[in-house]
């Protein structure tokens, strides 16, 4: 479920501290979900590597980060804030990854 967007402090996030708690994503209703009942934690300044096998989910996770597909289940949050209420564009512009 959407959450109403709340105006997002100039400096967030801060520290970058991301959280995934009981992510669950499918690409379109009716597919089964590519991920479900994810939990990851990822410390604020921590650099991570996600390898896997090719369907494995690792753009998938991106995918959620990003809010290109919204979650079916669960809730990620960055700095303790839930991404679901940040507006697209402001966390968009405020993300950085290093893909490949």
């Amino acid at each position: 479920a959407r959450q109403a967007c709340a105006p997002v402090e100039a400096g967030w996030p801060h520290a970058g501290a991301i959280s995934f708690e009981g992510v669950a994503m499918c690409y379109r209703e009716g597919l089964k979900p590519v991920l479900q009942g994810l939990d990851l934690s990822l410390r604020a300044g921590e650099k991570v590597g996600l390898v896997g096998r090719t369907g494995a989910g690792k753009s998938s996770i991106l995918v959620c980060l990003y809010r290109i597909v919204e979650l079916s289940a669960g809730s990620i949050t960055i700095d303790g804030r839930d991404i679901a209420g940040v507006p697209l564009r402001v966390l968009r512009a405020r993300l950085s990854i290093i893909p490949q």
